[in-house]
């Protein structure tokens, strides 16, 4: 694993009219937001407008049920983009096509590759399917594009 890119976080804020992701919620603090002038404010997302208005640090937005707190993976995809769970990975090995989501294994206190057509169950993400990891396109997310895996798992 990169531990450059282990221990960042991402956030889907549900709490709003115009639901949306933020990234490296990790480094919030609550302090930062002092430098934020009205203009600025006015300017901002209503997802960041709350986080500066409300002061919100990482501990508080974890603590927010309006947040949805998702961790990268420490893994880059084929174009570069370091991938979380949530994301929708497409991924070709041989003749197969998949598109499945990553997620949070409890049981196994990783992360694995769901997929329900076609294979059994889940796919850790261990040392086997790392190896292919170039060939792993992030295509979406569960929140924004849902619709990518209904089409695939009809």
């Amino acid at each position: 694993m990169n531990d450059h890119l282990r221990f960042r976080y991402r956030a889907w804020n549900w709490g709003n009219i115009n639901p949306e992701m933020i990234y490296d919620v990790q480094k919030l603090n609550g302090y930062d937001h002092d430098c934020y002038t009205r203009k600025d404010i006015e300017k901002l997302s209503n997802t960041w407008r709350d986080i500066v208005m409300n002061r919100r640090d990482f501990q508080n937005i974890i603590d927010t049920p309006a947040y949805t707190i998702m961790e990268s993976i420490a893994l880059i995809d084929k174009k570069g983009k370091l991938i979380y769970e949530g994301d929708i990975i497409h991924l070709e090995c041989g003749d197969d096509k998949i598109k499945c989501p990553v997620i949070r294994d409890t049981t196994r206190a990783s992360f694995s590759l769901q997929h329900k057509k076609g294979y059994h169950g889940q796919y850790g993400l261990d040392d086997k399917i790392i190896g292919v990891c170039d060939r792993f396109e992030i295509i979406g997310n569960i929140y924004e594009n849902k619709d990518l895996l209904e089409v695939e798992n009809g």
